[in-house]
């Protein structure tokens, strides 16, 4: 399921102690690819990973996509509330008409309301979710009525906090093992393991381990909290903070070696070289940098399998230094053409070539006015690094996340935004001292 052990990284849930045992009667080392939900069935059909454990309901809109293993468990819809609710004695589905009902997106809870919406006419307040845990976290704190989810997910999550429960249940499915359409070889291997699982009752007992125990947890002492925090919380996001700082400065020094190439073709007297600079940086400034990461992560092994980036980091490293570049061209350009043309003419007497006038006299008067704007990009991109998050990369933002997953405390993003402010200070601290050393007006 969606939620981590107390060290905020290893993911623990029913789907988990399954891979697990799937695993060990396979005979194959199970690696856990935690993935943001939007785009799990990309990556699969992309070949990030071979298969989808995180109960994954059989639809016939996902058969056609995809290879299905053999239904591993038997689950309904439900509808969850708070106990103290005045919706707490909700009698069937039309009772959540006009509520904030929430849910994750692109599931079949999803499509199960909207059929409530179209068949039935029942009208309601929609609030959908990239996560699970955010539907519990908004329930909690008022912000929404209900929520409508997997009864097995639903019960994970409730026998964490005492104060929900499932008013109702119904639209019964079926959960199974998700793999790529085709590998005809791993879906046989996965029906004899589960077929083998269960004769043994070792599904059974996984199930009757998640499922089967009202289990709550136990409200820690403020000592025992402290604790945690030094222990397992600042650790974990100092973790996340080495990609963050990481990715940030080698996509910034990137960006800065291919923006001075697109800044100086923006400016060129050969059309072609122009006009292509000019839309390679009306692309990129014009579209959100999410769907770039989006798709040299995931779209571009459907062009061709030649083109696939299998490793997260280099795909984040390519999707923010070509967007960098094209903020910096325009920063670069700027600076240029603020030079007096003075400049250029006086090399021209002194027969200096166009190239050598860059290199000799403009662009080395140029940095000392790309100082401030650099930086404020430097800065940007320290905070959009938290998109990572997005293809399972951790950084602060990610690592944040995960704790909160695993503790249901949301107050770990305070130490995490003051970690943000710590590593901006010291960035803005740097800048301005270069900027002091190199001002125009020393």
């Amino acid at each position: 399921m969606e939620y981590f052990a107390d060290d905020g990284v290893t993911p623990v849930g029913f789907s988990i102690s399954l891979a697990k045992a799937l695993g060990e009667k396979m005979g194959l080392k199970v690696e856990f690819i935690d993935t943001a939900w939007t785009g799990l069935f990309a990556g699969l059909d992309t070949g990030k990973y071979d298969c989808i454990i995180s109960s994954v309901t059989i639809t016939d809109e996902r058969l056609k996509a995809f290879n299905f293993s053999a239904p591993y468990i038997q689950t309904a819809l439900a509808v969850i509330v708070q106990k103290n609710s005045p919706f707490a004695n909700i009698k069937n589905p039309e009772d959540i008409a006009g509520l904030r009902v929430a849910y994750q997106e692109n599931t079949t809870a999803e499509r199960y309301i909207k059929e409530l919406v179209e068949k039935e006419g029942i009208q309601y307040n929609s609030y959908a979710y990239d996560k699970v845990i955010n539907c519990f976290d908004d329930l909690r704190l008022d912000r929404v009525d209900v929520i409508v989810a997997d009864t097995l997910v639903a019960n994970e999550y409730i026998k964490r906090n005492e104060n929900l429960k499932i008013a109702w249940q119904g639209g019964e499915e079926e959960f199974g093992i998700c793999i790529k359409k085709g590998n005809d070889a791993l879906k046989e291997a996965i029906n004899k393991a589960l077929e083998e699982l269960f004769e043994e009752g070792i599904i059974q007992q996984i199930s009757h381990e998640f499922f089967g125990m009202g289990l709550v947890a136990v409200p820690e002492t403020w000592d025992a909290a402290l604790a945690k925090i030094i222990t397992v919380w600042i650790p974990k996001l100092l973790e996340g903070a080495q990609i963050t700082i990481g990715l940030t400065v080698l996509a910034i020094s990137a960006g800065l070696v291919l923006s001075v190439f697109l800044a100086l073709g923006k400016m060129s007297k050969k059309i072609v070289i122009r006009k292509f600079c000019s839309a390679y940086i009306f692309f990129f400034r014009g579209t959100p940098l999410l769907l770039q990461i989006y798709f040299i992560y995931y779209a571009l092994p459907k062009i061709s399998p030649a083109l696939a980036i299998n490793s997260r980091f280099l795909a984040a490293f390519i999707a923010f230094s070509l967007n960098a570049a094209a903020y910096l061209a325009e920063i670069i350009r700027a600076a240029i053409q603020s030079i007096d043309k003075g400049q250029f003419e006086a090399s021209k007497a002194l027969g200096l070539s166009y190239m050598q006038t860059m290199r000799l006299v403009i662009i080395p008067q140029s940095i000392r006015r790309l100082i401030p704007p650099v930086g404020n990009e430097f800065i940007m991109m320290l905070k959009d690094v938290s998109l990572v998050s997005m293809i399972a990369l951790t950084d602060i933002t990610r690592a944040a996340r995960g704790i909160e997953s695993s503790t249901g405390s949301a107050l770990v993003y305070i130490p995490a935004m003051i970690l943000y402010l710590i590593i901006t200070a010291i960035f803005t601290y740097i800048f301005n001292k270069l900027e002091k050393k190199y001002s125009v007006y020393g």
